[in-house]
């Protein structure tokens, strides 16, 4: 072959081998931008979001468009997992009322804490200075426990420990279908309202309430919306009679707020931490969600001395406070303890005080018996409400006794205007019972009262006048030692008209000099 052709043949094989080189940079380039398309593709399918749909065809739309996660039984609505422009396509659907993004949640509580070993918990249960700061054995020495209360812990899970029982639960996170807590918070918060009144270690606040483990935050402390949605609409769907939620976000969700009212609506009782993020100089609202809204119980945090904790949320929406600081609790190996600090730990002192007035008044309503709880405050800083304290420490005082013969003379009264359905009785009825301190007595009293209040009264017709008797002296008197004795009103008010009406005299005014005493 000539030097020419050779020449010739090599440039023709170095024109190819570039082509086959440009070729394969090309499939090159072409494979990875496809991978990139596939990770794009991938990114867009692991988008969880929550869908509120308006009706059945918004309902529909999202199934279609996405992998749908859960169904939510309380609220129109579905968490779904979809493309972003299948969450964009939702979002233009008029039949879906919202689409919102999966916020995020954290437990609060201070990193800090001190684990602690049976024999070095420091004090007795009736005297660990949280429980007595609330006044909680004097409702035990009554027989007042909290026994058969749900109580919900909505956290990290609940590990049964040996000072703690655990009734039941759910885990709504993806990684896990069981309760136990991975993390310590929640097996925390559930020994402060309800660890066992067993002598050794811990006692709860109410230390005979039924604890429910409901698992929607990870073993680092942190949470969605969409596993807080479902582990509500879990309490929801069990009915729980009390929710502990000492977890927070900045995020102000309107599901979530929904999924709140219904809860309030079907008369469950709400009680969240307010968050870690206050100062010394707090002059705005620093209260998270979800106990930022009227129908949640937002507790902010107090010290051994009754003072507010530095990090301690405050402002307009805080509602009480409780023990925060320095908190001994059980701990998640199930046989220690653990002293953390934190919102997170004045919350279910809150839980376990409304556990025990729910069992001292099973007839009230939630409303009732938060009224009740913010009346047995103690008002802590300025009075009155106010920015730092909400209404004051939350305590169980002693419910008035209510001496049997109060009850049967206003029994008796009720009876009488039952059947004659005269004024006189009726009024003489009300007057009574509203002298009476609230109870589930005054309670079923206003319960029969009701109807004759709202019925036709007949007037009495009025009484010959006569000379006062041996009997109206001895009425009087006997009425008299009995307001002296129980210093109730209904008495003390009785006394005075039956002594107003004896004739002047020297037995008169001994009666009512007696009388005066009592007011003094």
């Amino acid at each position: 072959m000539s030097l020419l052709a050779r020449e010739e043949g090599m440039k023709l094989w170095r024109r190819m081998a570039s082509w086959v080189l440009v070729g394969s940079l090309i499939c090159q380039s072409l494979f990875v931008q496809d991978v990139h398309a596939t990770d794009t593709d991938r990114k867009e399918e692991e988008k969880q979001v929550l869908v509120v749909y308006k009706n059945g065809k918004g309902k529909e739309a999202a199934q279609e468009r996405g992998e749908v996660l859960y169904t939510f039984k309380t609220i129109p609505a579905l968490s779904v997992e979809a493309k972003e422009r299948d969450v964009n396509a939702l979002k233009r659907n008029p039949n879906v009322l919202r689409v919102e993004e999966n916020a995020s949640f954290s437990i609060t509580e201070n990193k800090t804490s001190v684990v602690l070993k049976t024999a070095n918990v420091g004090s007795t249960e009736e005297t660990t200075w949280n429980v007595k700061m609330l006044h909680a054995p004097e409702a035990w020495e009554r027989g007042i426990t909290g026994k058969s209360v749900k109580v919900a812990v909505v956290d990290t899970g609940v590990t049964p420990h040996s000072d703690l029982q655990v009734k039941g639960g759910v885990s709504t996170v993806d990684y896990t279908s069981s309760y136990m807590d991975d993390n310590g918070h929640g097996t925390h918060v559930a020994g402060i309202i309800s660890a066992e009144r067993n002598g050794v270690g811990m006692v709860g606040v109410a230390p005979d309430a039924d604890i429910y483990a409901v698992k929607a935050m990870n073993a680092e402390g942190k949470g969605t919306l969409l596993d807080i949605l479902e582990a509500l609409d879990w309490c929801i769907q069990n009915r729980m009679d009390i929710v502990n939620i000492s977890l927070a976000t900045s995020v102000d969700s309107p599901t979530l707020k929904t999924m709140v009212q219904e809860m309030a609506n079907k008369g469950m009782l709400l009680v969240a931490s307010s968050g870690n993020v206050g100062t010394m100089e707090e002059t705005q609202d620093s209260v998270l969600y979800p106990a930022r809204w009227d129908e949640v119980i937002a507790v902010g945090a107090v010290d051994e001395q009754m003072k507010r904790t530095w990090f301690s949320s405050a402002g307009p929406s805080l509602d009480v406070v409780a023990p925060g600081e320095n908190i001994v609790s059980t701990a998640k190996d199930g046989i220690s303890y653990v002293a953390k600090t934190g919102t997170s730990q004045a919350a279910p002192h809150v839980s376990g005080m409304l556990a025990l007035l729910k069992q001292e008044y099973p007839t009230f309503t939630a409303s009732q018996l938060r009224q009740e709880l913010v009346k047995q405050a103690q008002d802590l800083g300025a009075t009155g409400r106010d920015d730092w304290y909400g209404y004051g420490l939350v305590q169980y005082l002693k419910r008035a006794q209510i001496p049997a013969e109060v009850l049967q003379q206003i029994d008796l009264t009720l009876k009488l205007a039952e059947r004659y359905q005269l004024s006189t009785y009726i009024d003489r009825a009300k007057q009574m019972i509203e002298s009476l301190p609230e109870s589930e007595e005054r309670q079923a009293f206003m319960q029969r009262l009701q109807p004759l209040l709202r019925q036709p009264q007949v007037e009495a017709q009025p009484l010959p006048v006569r000379e006062p008797s041996q009997m109206d002296l001895r009425n009087a008197e006997l009425t008299l030692q009995l307001a002296e004795r129980y210093k109730l009103p209904v008495y003390m008010d009785r006394a005075k008209r039956l002594i107003d009406a004896l004739p002047d005299g020297a037995t008169k005014q001994e009666l009512l000099r007696r009388w005066s005493m009592i007011q003094k």
